[in-house]
C-alpha cells in the first residue's frame, strides 16, 4: 500500500473516530438539566472542542483547557491538579508566578475537596485558616472537584487578587468542571479509542437510563440502545414514533402537558413517574426528566431521560404495606407502645397505652412522661435514658409505676430502646409497657402474708421467752409461799419473804423491760434536739450510781471537755446509755473496773462502756442484741438482766442513727462502744 493510501487511510479513521466522539460528547450535552447551565458548558465545550480537536496529549489538553476558562471567563488566576496517589500535582496553571507543584490532600482547602468531593467557595480566604497561598495578595478562591467516572481525579482552582468571587462563579465552575472532567474522559477516550472500542459500546448497549431526542413535534430522532433492555424495543424501531405512543392511557394527557411546558420555556426542566408499555404489552413505571435544549446546536430537540423504577415502585408499595402493617400492629398491640422524643414527649401512643394510664391519645400527645411517672421512678428512669443516649447500652428494662388519670397508681415492666437517624443521631426512644400491677399486688399480698407469718413466728418465739422468765420467778414465789405456810421460824420466814420480794422486783423489770421494748416496736416518737452527750452520761451515771456502789466496782470516767452537739432524743438516749451501763454492772465480779470514755471520731462522737466482767465469747457477740438472750446462761435468775437491755439499747441508737460496736475476751471483759452522727446544719 502507498504512502498516501496510509495516509488517507489513517484521516480517514481519525475521521471515523472524531465521529464516534463527536457522538458520544453530544450524548453527553443532551443531560444537560437547566439552560442556564447548558449555554454556560455548551460555549466552554465549543472552545475546548476546538482547540482539542486533534490533540491527544493530556498535558497540552490541560494547557488548552486552563487557557481557554482564563480567556473565556476572565480569571487571572487559573490551574489544574491531578491526584497522584496522596498528593495533588500541578499539570498547568495561567497567572502565577509562583505556584504549589504538590499538596498532600491531608492538608489546604485543596485537599479537602478531594477528602469530601465537594466545591469549596472562600468569598474572603482570611476567614479558612487551611487556605494554603501561592502568591501574597490573593482575597477570594474557588476550588472544585475533577471527577472521572464518579471518582475524584483532581481539582480546579481560579483565585482573586481584586475582586471577591461569589455564587455565581462558584455555579460556573461547576458546570465548568463537568466539562473538564468530561475533556479528561475524552482524552484518555481518545488515546484509548482502538482497545475501548468493544468497552465503549458495551458502556452505551448497557446504560442504566433510556435516553431519546425529540422534535418539536413530537417524534424520536435519537433513541439509545438501552430502549433495548428496557423497553423491548429496537432503537431503530422507535425512530420516527412518539413516546405517546407507548405512555399508558391514563398518563398521556399529563404527559402531553409537560411537553408543552418544555416547549414554551427553555429554562424548565421536568420530571414525572409514568408508566411506559414495553414491547411484550406490559406496562412498568419509569421516572422521566425532560429539558429544552431546542436552542442548543447540535441537539435541536427536547432530551427525555428514561430510568426505570419498577422495581423502586414495587418496593414503595411494599413498604407502605408494611408501614400499614406495622401501624395496625403498633395501634392494635395487646401492649403498651410508644414512641418517645429525647426530651421526654409522647410522638406517638397506642391504644394499650392509653387505656393503661386512663388519658386520650391527643391529651398523651401534649404530655411528657415525667407528668405521668411516679415521683421516685423520674430520676432512675431519667438516668437510663441517658445511658441509653450515651450509647452506653443498646436498651434497658425496668419496673416503675405510673400515676393513672383517676389517681391509682399502675405498676408496669418498662423496656426501651433508642432509634437513631442515618447520621447516628438520637431520633426517639420507642418503649413498650406490660401492666404487672395485678401480679405486683399479688407479690404485695404474698410479702404481707410472709410477714404475717413472720410475725407469729416471732410472737410465739417471744411467747415462748417470756413465758420461761415468768415461769422461773413465779416458780420460786409459789416454793417459798408454800414453805412460808408450813414453817414458823422466824429466821426462815424472814428469808422466804426477802426471795419472793426479790423474783417479784425481777418481774416488775421483766414487765418494764417488755413495755419499753413494746413502745419502740411500735415506732415511739422520739423528740429530737440539740444536746451534750457528756451532760447525758452525767445523768445516767446518777441512775445506776447505787448499783456501782452496792457491787464496789471502781468507776473511771474520762470525758473529752469539749465535744460537739448532737441530735438526738435527750431521754431516750439516757435509757439506752442505762441499759449499757447497767449490763456492765451485771457481768463485772464486785470490786470490779468500769471505765466510760467519750470522744470525737470522724463525723461521729463515740461513747465506750469498758468493764472487766466475765466476757463474751466471739461467736457469741452477734447474738447478745437479741431479745432474752444470755451470755451467762448460769447466772441464777434472780440476778442479772432479764436479756432485752442491749436490745432496748441497740432499738433506741438505731434510731438515732448510729450503732453499737462490742469487742471482748473471755475472762478479761468487754467494750461496748455506742457511735452517733454529729448534728449537721441543717439537720
Amino acid at each position: 500500500m502507498s504512502l498516501s493510501a496510509d495516509l488517507e487511510h489513517e484521516r480517514q479513521l481519525r475521521q471515523q473516530l472524531e465521529a464516534k466522539l463527536e457522538a458520544v460528547e453530544t450524548r453527553y450535552k443532551t443531560l444537560v438539566q437547566t439552560s442556564e447551565r447548558q449555554v454556560l458548558e455548551l460555549l466552554l465545550l465549543d472552545r475546548v472542542r476546538t482547540a482539542l480537536a486533534l490533540e491527544l496529549d493530556l498535558s497540552q489538553i490541560f494547557r488548552k483547557v486552563v487557557e481557554a476558562i482564563a480567556d473565556t471567563f476572565g480569571y487571572n488566576y487559573v490551574s489544574i491538579y491531578l491526584l497522584d496517589d496522596d498528593e495533588l500535582v500541578l499539570q498547568h496553571q495561567v497567572g502565577y508566578d509562583q505556584v504549589i507543584a504538590r499538596i498532600p490532600i491531608s492538608v489546604g482547602i485543596s485537599g479537602r475537596v478531594v477528602r469530601t468531593a465537594k466545591p469549596v467557595l472562600l468569598e474572603d480566604v482570611s476567614t479558612d485558616p487551611e487556605f494554603l497561598a501561592a502568591i501574597e495578595g490573593l482575597v477570594s478562591n474557588i476550588i472544585v472537584p475533577l471527577f472521572n467516572q464518579g471518582q475524584v481525579v483532581g481539582t480546579l482552582c481560579i483565585e482573586s487578587r481584586e475582586t471577591h468571587l461569589s455564587e455565581a462563579d462558584l455555579k460556573i465552575m461547576m458546570a465548568l468542571s463537568d466539562h473538564v472532567s468530561m475533556a479528561i474522559y475524552r482524552a484518555q477516550l481518545y488515546n484509548n479509542v482502538n482497545e475501548n472500542e468493544k468497552r465503549l459500546s458495551t458502556l452505551l448497549d448497557n446504560n442504566i437510563d433510556l435516553i431519546a431526542l425529540i422534535d418539536i413535534h413530537g417524534k424520536i430522532t435519537y433513541q439509545n440502545p438501552a430502549a433495548i433492555r428496557i423497553l423491548g424495543y429496537q432503537p431503530a424501531d422507535m425512530l420516527g414514533t412518539s413516546p405517546f405512543d407507548y405512555i399508558h392511557p391514563d398518563d398521556i394527557e399529563a404527559s402531553r402537558q409537560l411537553f408543552q411546558s418544555l416547549l414554551e420555556s427553555t429554562e424548565l426542566i421536568v420530571r414525572a413517574e409514568l408508566r411506559f408499555r414495553h414491547k411484550d404489552g406490559s406496562y412498568l413505571w419509569v421516572e422521566a426528566t425532560g429539558s429544552n435544549a431546542l436552542h442548543v446546536p447540535g441537539v435541536n430537540a427536547i432530551v427525555a431521560n428514561y430510568r426505570d423504577i419498577t422495581e423502586r415502585k414495587h418496593n414503595e408499595e411494599v413498604l407502605r404495606q408494611s408501614e400499614e402493617q406495622f401501624r395496625l400492629l403498633f395501634e392494635y398491640a395487646p401492649i403498651g407502645l410508644s414512641l418517645v422524643a429525647p426530651d421526654g414527649r409522647f410522638v406517638r401512643v397506642n391504644q394499650s397505652f392509653c387505656h393503661a394510664v386512663g388519658y386520650t391519645h391527643d391529651e398523651m400527645l401534649k404530655m411528657t412522661f415525667q407528668e405521668i411517672t411516679h415521683p421516685d421512678d423520674v430520676g432512675p428512669n431519667l438516668e437510663l435514658d441517658q445511658r441509653l443516649l450515651r450509647g452506653e447500652i443498646p436498651h434497658f428494662q425496668m419496673e416503675k409505676r405510673y400515676i393513672h388519670k383517676l389517681g391509682r397508681i399502675i405498676y408496669v415492666l418498662l423496656d426501651v430502646a433508642l432509634i437513631r437517624d442515618a447520621q447516628s443521631q438520637p431520633q426517639h426512644f420507642i418503649s413498650q409497657i406490660v401492666d404487672i400491677t395485678e401480679r405486683k399486688q399479688a407479690e404485695n399480698l404474698s410479702f404481707e402474708i410472709a410477714v404475717e407469718k413472720l410475725r407469729v413466728q416471732l410472737l410465739a418465739e417471744f411467747i415462748r421467752n417470756v413465758s420461761h422468765d415468768f415461769r422461773t420467778p413465779l416458780s420460786v414465789i409459789n416454793t417459798h409461799l408454800y414453805l412460808l405456810r408450813h414453817n414458823d421460824l422466824p429466821d426462815k420466814r424472814l428469808s422466804r419473804l426477802d426471795m419472793v420480794e426479790r423474783q417479784v422486783a425481777r418481774l416488775g423489770r421483766l414487765i418494764e423491760g417488755l413495755l419499753k421494748m413494746t413502745r419502740l416496736d411500735t415506732e415511739v416518737a422520739f423528740t429530737f434536739q440539740s444536746v451534750s452527750l457528756n451532760q447525758i452520761v452525767q445523768e445516767a451515771i446518777e441512775r445506776v450510781e447505787a448499783q456501782i456502789n452496792s457491787r464496789q466496782h471502781k468507776l473511771k470516767v474520762a470525758l473529752q471537755p469539749i465535744l460537739p452537739v448532737i441530735w438526738a432524743d435527750k431521754v431516750e438516749l439516757n435509757n439506752a446509755l442505762v441499759e449499757v451501763l447497767e449490763n456492765a454492772i451485771q457481768y463485772t465480779s464486785p470490786e470490779g473496773t468500769i471505765v466510760i470514755r467519750t470522744f470525737e471520731r470522724e463525723q461521729s462522737i463515740v461513747l465506750e462502756v469498758q468493764d472487766t466482767g466475765v466476757g463474751i465469747p466471739a461467736d457469741e457477740i452477734p447474738l447478745i442484741f437479741e431479745r432474752f438472750y444470755r451470755v451467762d446462761k448460769e447466772r441464777p435468775t434472780d440476778r442479772g438482766g432479764i436479756g432485752l437491755g442491749l436490745s432496748i439499747a441497740q432499738k433506741i441508737v438505731q434510731a438515732h442513727r448510729g450503732f453499737i460496736e462490742v469487742e471482748s475476751t473471755v475472762g478479761t471483759g468487754s467494750v461496748f462502744r455506742i457511735v452517733l452522727p454529729l448534728k449537721l446544719p441543717n439537720s
